[in-house]
C-alpha cells in the first residue's frame, strides 16, 4: 500500500534518518548518528547543548528494524516512533523505580521510625526492586518500543535523495508488539 507523503502523522512521531548496515531476513540493521542538538543549538543561536556536543562526536546507534520488502547495505531508510511511546518507555525506566523507592522509604520511615537507617535501606531495595521491574516490563514489552520503518529513500549516484519509496505504517498501531 502506498501513501501520500501528507497522509504520514509526523505530529505524533518523531522520525529519523538511517542507513542500513546489515540486511537480514524481514528486516534490517540501521545506523543513525544522531543530531547535535536541536536547530538553533546548530545554528549557534540557541541554549547551548550544541555546545556540548561539539566537544565529541555524536556516536552512532544501531538499531533493527522489521521490514516486509528487502533492503539493501548503504539504502537510506526513515524511521520512526510513536512520541507517546518515548514518553511512556522513560516513565518506566526512570519513574517506576524512583516511585517504588519512595513509596518504600515511606513506608520504613512509618514501620520504624525510631531506626534511622530504615528509610535509606528500604529507599535502596525500593530503587533496586523497580529497576528489576521494569526491567522485566521492557524485555516483556520490547516490541512497543521498536522504531518502524516509515520509508525507503531513493538516492542518485552523488548520494542525493531523489524519490522516495513510501511503505505502509499499519505496524504503527498500538497494538503492534513486533
Amino acid at each position: 500500500m502506498t501513501m501520500d507523503r501528507d497522509a504520514l502523522p509526523d505530529d505524533s512521531l518523531l522520525i529519523e534518518t538511517a542507513r542500513v548496515v546489515a540486511p537480514f531476513s524481514g528486516g534490517a540493521w540501521v545506523a543513525v548518528v544522531p543530531a547535535g542538538g536541536c536547530q538553533r543549538c546548530q545554528s549557534r543561536q540557541g541554549c547551548g547543548a550544541g555546545l556540548l556536543s561539539a566537544w565529541r562526536r555524536p556516536a552512532e546507534r544501531r538499531l533493527a528494524i522489521l521490514a516486509d520488502r528487502p533492503l539493501r547495505v548503504g539504502d537510506s531508510v526513515r524511521i520512526g516512533i510513536d512520541s507517546k511511546r518515548v514518553l511512556n518507555g522513560a516513565l518506566l525506566v526512570y519513574g517506576l523505580p524512583l516511585c517504588l523507592s519512595l513509596v518504600a522509604g515511606s513506608v520504613a520511615e512509618m514501620a520504624w521510625p525510631s531506626y534511622q537507617g530504615s528509610v535509606p535501606m528500604a529507599f535502596g531495595a525500593g530503587l533496586l526492586a523497580g529497576f528489576g521491574v521494569s526491567h522485566w516490563l521492557a524485555r516483556r514489552w520490547a516490541g512497543l518500543y521498536r522504531p518502524r520503518l516509515m520509508e525507503i529513500l531513493v538516492s542518485n549516484d552523488n548520494n542525493e535523495i531523489v524519490d522516495t519509496r513510501l511503505t505502509s505504517i499499519e505496524g504503527m498501531s498500538k497494538g503492534d508488539t513486533r
